[in-house]
């Protein structure tokens, strides 16, 4: 009698524990269907939200294409500037002390903007380059960078150069963007549309205006200072407010000396390999160096064309929180840095385009006019990947000796145009 009490209560706890087990699959059941209810509201929300936002960038590009008026200097291009406007931008007319990007790319370089704004978290004024077959895939591309990547919506603008006599084609509903939930997936986008977008368009009879881009973006700069650089490379972290130190600190002595006012700041530059974080200070950069991960910008394609950045005095000079001068440099043939300036300096000669002598130009002209050029310590740029000759377009020789001969011309001119100027570009 004993022994069948047992085997019932045992019967019974299996029995209540089936039973318990019954109903938590039940309620996970339930949980699992409210919390995927829930998700799909949160989703639906979320794309009517992209979608509304979307339509109404897309509508507001639209009008300032069909609004264009803007031509080059040449008659050539059409331009339109802040083609879309970064939010800081609109609330901010005028960004004193601040230091701002100028930059400019094809479209299929757009994605490179996600690293360069995250690393840099300030302002950065792009000019794109698109032909009225591309123009549809930039608007759409800029449009996801906008709304899915918050620092470019805080801080990139963009402004729109597209060769004269072309219609651009936009979106015919900028919301066949949100009908997917990877919205935000842009690397697969740009995977899945790059593949009809000509990288070089000297391909296509067209050349790619690089100095006329550069000038359109440093137009507008609505800021103290720029960097001009390419949208390839990455600054040290910190070079935004570390260079609003330096200009605080030394206002002073800044304001009661014009030597300012005709002086570049020079960021070194350097490349690291593909596989490589980038260095977020000197003695990371120092040591990726010694290792042969890092080295000087340009070693391989052209190595006279950095080398009087004086490579191994800025190695010299001791890694520190703060920037400083560490040296001044004379300007010589065919250095061309990269530098931070205020935005009054000469503009760049919109004559050059494609590959040669369109940085070195400006860099040349500076120095005619009686700019000097100061190394900074403590600040550096960063390619991502080793530039080498064989990784250059087919047209490049061609090109490159085109505007070789357009830089003798170049340099001619400007004994003209600075007849009391006792420098030469040599």
């Amino acid at each position: 009698m004993k022994y069948m009490s047992w085997g019932r209560t045992v019967v019974f706890l299996v029995m209540l524990l089936a039973g318990l087990q019954i109903i938590h699959m039940v309620l996970l059941s339930r949980l699992e269907e409210q919390n995927n209810y829930l998700e799909r509201v949160q989703l639906t929300r979320t794309m009517l939200e992209s979608s509304r936002l979307t339509e109404k960038l897309s509508s507001e590009m639209k009008k300032k294409i069909q609004k264009s008026s803007i031509l080059d200097t040449a008659g050539a291009y059409n331009i339109i500037n802040f083609w879309l406007k970064s939010a800081t931008k609109q609330e901010q007319p005028r960004l004193k002390d601040v230091l701002t990007i100028v930059t400019h790319c094809s479209v299929d370089h757009l994605f490179k903007l996600i690293d360069l704004s995250k690393r840099w978290q300030g302002p950065v004024s792009v000019a794109l380059f698109a032909t009225e077959n591309d123009t549809e895939f930039a608007e759409a591309m800029i449009i996801k960078l906008h709304y899915c990547v918050p620092s470019i919506r805080q801080n990139v603008s963009f402004h729109l150069v597209y060769p004269l006599g072309q219609t651009p084609r936009t979106l015919n509903s900028a919301s066949v963007l949100t009908k997917h939930h990877n919205f935000c997936d842009i690397r697969t986008f740009m995977q899945t549309q790059t593949k009809q977008i000509k990288v070089n368009y000297e391909d296509t009879g067209i050349r790619y205006p690089n100095n006329l881009l550069r000038n359109v973006a440093l137009k507008n700069a609505k800021s103290d200072f720029v960097l001009m650089t390419d949208i390839d490379m990455l600054p040290k972290s910190n070079l935004l407010t570390d260079f609003k130190h330096f200009v605080q600190t030394h206002r002073r002595s800044i304001a009661n000396t014009s030597t300012f006012d005709r002086t570049v700041f020079v960021v070194p530059a350097f490349e690291a390999r593909e596989d490589i974080t980038p260095p977020d200070s000197k003695q990371r950069l120092l040591d990726l160096w010694s290792m042969h991960d890092v080295q000087p910008f340009y070693i391989q394609p052209c190595v006279k064309c950095q080398r009087y950045t004086n490579y191994d005095r800025w190695k010299s000079l001791v890694p520190s929180s703060s920037l400083t001068v560490g040296y001044e440099v004379e300007w010589k043939d065919p250095w061309e840095p990269f530098y931070i300036t205020q935005p009054s300096i000469p503009l760049y000669d919109e004559r050059f385009k494609q590959f040669g002598f369109n940085r070195i130009s400006q860099a040349c002209e500076l120095h005619v006019a009686g700019y000097r050029f100061a190394v900074l310590n403590n600040a550096f740029l960063v390619h991502q990947g080793f530039k080498t000759v064989e990784g250059f377009h087919k047209t490049k020789t061609q090109e490159q000796e085109d505007n070789r001969k357009l830089y003798r011309k170049f340099k001619q001119e400007l004994k003209t145009k600075y007849p009391d100027s006792p420098r030469r570009c040599y």
